[in-house]
């Protein structure tokens, strides 16, 4: 997969995490009616819970877990989630939540 392809591939695997984002933050209001859709498949506490799970898992030792959470939900290849878990300990809460 091209380093394009790979980009496009996560613009599109996170899109449903900014708009939530976005629409906890400012309103649904403001969120174009055409990606209105896409925030109701995930929340902010939604995702704040599957940081919280990866972060039960990296601390209890199930990498195996963290890294299947990381991939099944943000797309990523398991050779970057396994890196994402890797260093998942060293990250601060900021860069673990959104």
């Amino acid at each position: 997969m091209s380093h394009i392809e790979k980009a496009v591939s996560h613009s599109i695997a996170v899109m449903p995490l900014i708009t939530a984002i976005l629409e906890d933050k400012f309103g649904r209001e403001c969120i174009p009616s055409e990606l209105q859709s896409i925030t109701s498949e995930i929340s902010v506490t939604a995702l704040n819970k599957l940081f919280c799970d990866i972060d039960s898992a990296c601390q209890g030792g199930d990498k195996p877990s963290a890294v299947r959470q990381i991939r099944t939900a943000l797309a990523y290849t398991c050779d970057e989630a396994n890196q994402i878990v890797k260093h998942w300990n060293s990250y601060s809460a900021e860069q673990k939540l959104p």
